[in-house]
């Protein structure tokens, strides 16, 4: 009885620590049940219990062990794809964790690593474009240039204006001097330069710089010249024309301005030369000594006319002429005439010359004054110049009234450089009816006779010698180049 006693004793003691051992669990699941936030906590304080809902939303109680893991390393993001941190994947239930112990649940949204976006810099590639390159990929472009409030990103300043099109600049070795009247740099294009354009629109702006002689001040004048048509096969020209002596050695800054079918505005890159320049561009590029006799004396008429008139004399066109250009082509004792011009006398003449002169203030050409009888229009008249087969008329209306002394001037500019000794025929018609004397005369008389005045004295005459002198001395050796007379 007492041993009977003793085991069922026994059998309870042994259900109640049974009782006491279970009841931990037991209120585990009793408070997962009845709470959600509980039921998440429960979860991440074991590893082997938890809840999982349906897509019913229906919470259903697993038992995992976690046993089925799968670890997947970090993705580091990119300018343009998403990263993701490490975590450890649960198989069996479907779980992420971002520790290997299993215990802190995660998602994938929580995973993910935004992508960093491009970090780009641009720079100018001047053409219009600029290259944008990515800092941290290295993605590179080219991409046209975009502006706000005339700037771009990359730093380059809008352009207002005509596009720059490299292919229009003008190039000096290109250029040329023409001498067949007064002096005329030649500026060439290439006529495949214009071959998107139209040549028709086609001028050059040339900006050139004076010299005030009053004043000692620089200015510029502006003007645009058209295209003045072919030069050769595979050339186009731009003429700078009757460059007058004085002015040979300016700057002229010049572009080439032409529109497309649209009409939209190209222009070439601005370059900056003078005609001296080009004048001794021949003797450096040795072209054979008469041309280079020719070019040197050009630089000293030029120099001789800018001294005689104050112009820009610190700018001489002779100060290019170099010591060895002297030694191969010294100064010439000019050679003046040996016997005067013939005059024609006319019976009953009604117009009389009055004087004779040169004009040297721009072109150099000869002027000669006639007096008309009282009442006379001068439009009725007409000055005659003949010379080499050529006949050239000057209308009365061209003509400039000077005094009653004097009477009306005309000027005759047509003479090449190389015909300073041709004696022209000049006579006076009224209609058909010759009115005047007829007399022969030259530009080289007009120096003899500047000779025999600063001989006798005349300090006008004197001052202009030195200049006529290099003048007449230019113009023997263009003779000699050209071969004319």
């Amino acid at each position: 009885m007492k041993i009977r006693k003793l085991k069922k004793a026994a059998s309870l003691f042994l259900v109640f620590v049974m009782l006491v051992c279970m009841l931990p669990a037991f209120a585990a699941n009793s408070l997962a049940a009845g709470n959600g936030s509980n039921r998440t906590a429960g979860l991440r304080n074991n590893n082997h219990i938890g809840t999982k809902t349906n897509s019913d939303d229906v919470e259903l109680p697993i038992d995992c062990f976690h046993s089925s893991t799968t670890y997947h390393a970090a993705t580091p993001a990119t300018c343009t794809e998403n990263g993701q941190k490490e975590y450890w994947y649960c198989s069996d239930c479907g779980t992420y964790f971002s520790n290997a112990a299993c215990t802190a649940i995660t998602t994938l949204a929580d995973l993910t690593i935004a992508a960093t976006g491009h970090s780009y810099t641009y720079t100018d590639n001047g053409d219009g474009t600029h290259a944008v390159t990515c800092a941290n990929c290295g993605d590179t472009y080219n991409e046209a240039h975009t502006f706000t409030d005339g700037t771009c990103v990359c730093g380059a300043s809008e352009v207002t204006g005509p596009t720059v099109d490299t292919t229009l600049t003008l190039n000096v070795n290109t250029s040329a001097l023409a001498l067949e009247g007064a002096t005329t740099l030649r500026m060439c294009v290439a006529t495949s330069a214009f071959s998107a354009y139209d040549i028709n629109t086609a001028y050059m702006e040339v900006v050139a710089t004076r010299y005030n002689t009053s004043t000692g001040e620089y200015y510029t004048v502006t003007t645009n010249i058209p295209c003045s048509g072919n030069y050769g096969k595979n050339y186009y020209k731009f003429d700078v024309e009757n460059i007058p002596a004085a002015q040979l050695n300016d700057e002229l800054t010049m572009t080439i301005h032409v529109n497309d079918a649209d009409g939209k505005e190209y222009v070439g890159e601005a370059i900056t030369y003078s005609a001296a320049a080009r004048a001794h561009k021949y003797v450096e590029d040795a072209k054979g000594a008469a041309l280079e006799k020719t070019m040197i004396n050009l630089l000293r008429y030029a120099g001789a006319f800018q001294t005689y008139f104050g112009y820009n004399t610190a700018n001489l066109a002779s100060a290019r002429i170099t010591d060895a250009d002297n030694a191969a082509y010294p100064v010439t004792t000019v050679v003046l005439p040996s016997n005067s011009p013939a005059t024609i006398t006319l019976d009953g003449a009604t117009v009389t010359n009055t004087q004779k002169s040169l004009n040297i203030e721009g072109i150099v050409g000869i002027a000669n004054s006639f007096k008309l009888p009282t009442d006379a229009d001068v439009n009725d008249y007409r000055l005659n110049v003949s010379y080499n087969d050529k006949s050239v008329d000057i209308a009365g209306s061209e003509w400039v009234y000077r005094n009653t002394t004097y009477g009306y001037k005309t000027v005759f500019d047509q003479f090449a450089a190389a015909q300073m000794r041709v004696r022209a025929l000049f006579a006076v018609y009224q209609g058909d009816a010759q009115v005047s004397d007829a007399f022969y005369f030259s530009i080289a008389d007009y120096v003899a006779t500047a000779h025999a005045a600063a001989d006798k004295g005349n300090a006008s005459a004197q001052k202009l010698v030195p200049a006529f002198d290099a003048m007449l001395n230019y113009g023997d050796a263009a003779a000699a180049y050209f071969g004319t007379n």
